[in-house]
């Protein structure tokens, strides 16, 4: 769902400067702009086994633990495994 992404600019600035907090911020008020979560459908997550995929190797620094956590705080019965 590209509108789980960042965008190209957001993720090219990142790579630039590496500023976690930044980016963090910028996607955080993405999210929101986008209407993330309520523009989603929520059963079909709860329907269908969900996956986000990112090229980070960790959690730690990335837009998919971002999301997950976003969705988890706002629909219940949201369990979060990072792979």
């Amino acid at each position: 769902m590209p509108e789980l992404a960042p965008t190209k600019e957001i993720l090219k600035d990142y790579r630039i400067d590496r500023d976690w907090v930044k980016y963090e911020t910028r996607f955080i008020a993405l999210m929101t702009q986008r209407r993330i979560p309520e523009t989603l459908l929520q059963n079909e997550f709860e329907t269908y086994r969900s996956c986000l995929l990112c090229s980070e190797v960790t959690s730690e620094k990335c837009h998919r633990r971002l999301v997950a956590e976003r969705l988890a705080a706002q629909w219940p019965n949201v369990e979060i495994v990072h792979l």
